[in-house]
């Protein structure tokens, strides 16, 4: 199964007094019918990137809240799908055989 290696970035709040930011991952692969927590990390209130990698055939949610000391931010939420990464294999055995054979002189 291949992965892929995602950077998740967003726009930082316009707030000064911003402490941390909350940063929660859940992903849910094809053939499940509920996500599960992949990540969940407190990041600097300076950091707007995050590097995850994801299972092919996966569907990543996303929320980030800010947090000034004494509030929670309004959540900022997002989700993607991951598609079929995996190249096929090639074909095997390029075999060959005569179908038929035509006479282009006559037999006399």
């Amino acid at each position: 199964m291949s992965k892929a290696v995602v950077e998740i970035n967003w726009n930082l709040s316009k707030s000064k007094d911003v402490v941390r930011q909350d940063l929660v991952i859940m992903t849910k692969a094809d053939g499940e019918t509920v996500p599960t927590e992949f990540i969940t990390e407190s990041l600097p209130p300076d950091q707007d990137a995050y590097v995850i990698r994801v299972s092919e055939k996966t569907e990543v949610f996303v929320k980030i809240t800010t947090f000034d000391g004494t509030y929670f931010s309004k959540p900022m939420v997002n989700s993607f799908y991951i598609n079929d990464l995996t190249v096929p294999c090639p074909v095997v055995n390029n075999g060959w055989r005569i179908l038929e054979i035509e006479q282009d002189t006559p037999c006399y």
